[in-house]
């Protein structure tokens, strides 16, 4: 017996098809993903000076010497653009001390930062707790970037100066000159205009011109 086909309105629907992607959908999405590679970069520079002011020790003075915290720190900076001059001096000074490693025992250079940590550090206020927290709220702007969530993503950085105004501008600044003008050795000045010039990129607010009257920071109001 012939089978009477169903009548057109009867018909199965096609299943839905996703629109295709347009240019301009790629380009947001480049966009985000350059975001959010930026928040995991910075993310790396907080990690890094939360270890440079934290409780030298050997895992410290390796990061040093193999440039590995340098590297972190010039990565964190490059979305800066050319007003990363501002963390060219203390970058290159890091980098100095890591290609002159090969000249100083372990031993010397953990002796050397951390007399001046004791001197200089030890009893002040917390620097390094906030800085991971900081750490930890640009990894998940770069995760919500990811993922698209725009909205979450500007919430999360503007959390992050909130929080950095709140925890390090009150306190990181009078440190900061500290370590500049009172360090022995020079890598410990170095970290000084380095936690100067972070701030200032993360906030807008030109600190190594307020705090040391540099001449090589510019204003960000």
């Amino acid at each position: 017996m012939p089978v009477t086909p169903e009548p057109a309105s009867a018909q199965p629907l096609p299943f839905p098809t996703r629109r295709p992607p347009t240019s301009a959908d790629a380009a947001m999405a480049a966009v985000r993903a350059r975001i959010a590679r930026t928040a995991d970069a910075r993310a790396g520079g907080w990690e890094a000076l939360a270890t440079l002011v934290d409780v030298p020790d050997e895992v410290v003075v390796e990061g040093l010497r193999d440039g590995t915290l340098a590297a972190m720190l010039r990565d964190a900076t490059e979305w800066l653009g050319p007003d990363a001059s501002m963390v060219l001096a203390p970058l290159m000074s890091m980098e100095t001390h890591a290609r002159g490693s090969g000249r100083r025992s372990a031993g010397d250079d953990l002796l050397s930062i951390r007399q001046d940590h004791d001197e200089l550090l030890a009893g002040g206020p917390d620097l390094a707790g906030p800085m991971r927290e900081l750490a930890g709220l640009c990894h998940r702007e770069a995760q919500a970037w990811s993922r698209g969530d725009d909205e979450t993503g500007k919430a999360l950085r503007a959390r992050q100066r909130e929080r950095a105004d709140a925890a390090l501008a009150p306190v990181l600044p009078t440190v900061a000159k500290t370590l500049v003008e009172g360090g022995m050795a020079n890598l410990t000045r170095s970290v000084g205009r380095m936690l100067l010039a972070y701030l200032s990129a993360e906030t807008g607010r030109d600190y190594l011109r307020s705090t040391l009257a540099d001449p090589r920071s510019r204003s960000r109001r």
